[in-house]
């Protein structure tokens, strides 16, 4: 038990996220998650015991890196998304589908191109 909390506590430290315009990093001590910004298809927004949760889906087959506001504050996590958008040509779009948690960028690339 002591071994897995260590190793948690560590992953928690050392956790960053750094974004460039090409693509979005999760890295921690032993290791990195690099997702080209080209492959991301959608945004979740979640929340559990007090934190927020960006899920960036990307991929075929779909795969998620999830981004929490207990490492990065929340209006990280919305700069991100509000980055991640621009970068797929979206800034100003009006999210798609309204009032939802979801922000699915192939729908609204889809509906920009229409």
């Amino acid at each position: 038990m002591a071994a897995l909390l260590a190793a948690w506590l560590t992953f928690m430290l050392t956790m960053r996220v750094d974004l460039t315009e090409q693509t979005i990093v999760r890295s921690w001590l032993l290791g990195y998650k690099a997702v080209p910004i080209s492959q991301i298809t959608s945004l979740r927004w979640s929340g559990a015991r007090g934190q927020t949760i960006l899920s960036v889906a990307y991929g075929k087959p779909r795969r998620f890196i999830l981004l929490s506001s207990i490492i990065v504050p929340t209006a990280k996590l919305l700069e991100i998304q509000n980055d991640i958008l621009a970068l797929r040509g979206l800034a100003g779009e009006t999210l798609w589908p309204p009032m939802s948690t979801d922000v699915d960028i192939d729908k609204m690339l889809e509906r920009k191109r229409e």
